[in-house]
């Protein structure tokens, strides 16, 4: 099936979807529904239609719309205005929660929770222990939470996003300060001048030794 085909199908799907949604919402919102917006294959419809499809959205989008929307709705008030094309489409948009993705609040204070037993702690979510890695738990214990959170934000929102995608997450890598009596135990690295001197006394080491052994 070629490319076309395959597009013709999708958006076959979307617009049957559409068709579903647009006889849910006049039930939802009766007479108000169709005094707006019309019925299947007027112009409001198609203008939809067009949108959906400019945005990528798939038939599985719509009904997920249509789901939120119930939802908002038996919360509501019976006169709550009538959804507008954004709102529709945002409410389309997979949200993290689908994904079991916690909010970057909750996971915040998950990595806080379990701060001394990261590698053994059965998190919610990987991506929440992949961004506590790589903020690190020496800043989680000695920075303040308006230094270490925007980092968190910014390291669980690109984790997020990557999830969502359905691309691989990747393996963490612990970030910490050495201990003390570790530092005190490393070999502090040579300057270049301090290079070149070692170098000419092993040089003239060897030297001698050769000379001592003829």
């Amino acid at each position: 099936m070629s490319v076309s085909e395959l597009e013709m199908k999708r958006n076959q799907r979307l617009k049957q979807a559409l068709v579903r949604a647009w006889a849910e919402m006049t039930v939802i919102y009766g007479r108000r529904w169709t005094k707006e917006y019309g019925g299947v294959g007027e112009g409001p419809f198609k203008r939809w239609i067009d949108l959906l499809e400019i945005q990528g959205m798939t038939a599985s989008d719509v009904e997920r719309a249509v789901r939120h929307i119930q939802l908002e709705r038996s919360k509501t008030p019976a006169g709550k205005y009538l959804p507008t094309f954004a709102e529709f489409a945002e409410a389309a948009t997979p949200s993290p929660r689908e994904y079991g993705l916690p909010s970057v609040h909750a996971a915040y204070q998950e990595a806080l929770r379990a701060l001394g037993r990261w590698p053994e702690y059965e998190w919610s979510h990987e991506a929440v222990h992949l961004a506590a890695v790589e903020v690190g738990s020496w800043a989680f214990s000695r920075s303040t939470e308006r230094e270490v959170f925007p980092q968190f934000n910014t390291a669980y929102q690109a984790l997020t996003k990557r999830v969502m995608a359905g691309e691989p997450l990747p393996v963490p890598e612990a970030r910490r300060i050495p201990p003390a009596d570790e530092q005190s135990h490393a070999q502090p690295r040579m300057s270049r001048e301090e290079a070149m001197a070692e170098m000419a006394r092993i040089i003239r080491s060897d030297g001698s030794r050769g000379h001592s052994s003829t």
